[in-house]
């Protein structure tokens, strides 16, 4: 791998949710196809249109920590039964896990917000979706401030 294949992994690991890549307009629009294609064909990326299922139980939330563990992004289920929020993913391989230990992504305050704004619009009738900044994580916890960043907090 190059230096320039390096740095090019290291622009596509800003966009990472967990170990994914949401597929969703945000993403593409911030990383082109063609880049798409080379992380594809070094074997670090696969565009092979999986699905990620999120199921929230009622009165629930799941969380994920994104961008260098500076913000939440939360789920939330307000309702009394089961929802099931379904979406494009691009999976990451092992080979491009182990590289995320040593690279460094470049903190992508503007793609969070506007993912967290698509996905709350695309979502509003079966959850309640808000982006945080993170304060502090701790051994057993999340210390993060109040206000959503989303544009519209009630959209």
């Amino acid at each position: 791998m190059s230096s320039e294949d390096f740095r090019l992994f290291e622009e596509l690991a800003s966009f990472r949710v967990n170990d994914t890549i949401i597929a969703d307009d945000s993403f593409k629009s911030r990383f082109v196809w063609t880049k798409c294609i080379k992380m594809q064909e070094m074997g670090l990326m696969s565009l092979d249109g999986s699905q990620n299922t999120l199921t929230l139980s009622p009165k629930n939330e799941q969380s994920a920590i994104v961008n260098k563990d500076t913000m939440l992004l939360s789920f939330s289920n307000t309702q009394d039964n089961i929802v099931e929020i379904t979406y494009q993913v691009y999976l990451l391989t092992n080979a491009a896990k182990e590289l995320l230990d040593v690279c460094v992504s470049v903190l992508q305050d503007d793609f969070y917000i506007e993912l967290a704004n698509t996905l709350k619009k695309k979502w509003k009738q079966k959850a309640v979706i808000t982006l945080r900044k993170v304060e502090r994580i701790g051994s057993n916890q999340i210390r993060y401030l109040s206000e959503d960043l989303t544009k519209e907090n009630n959209m």
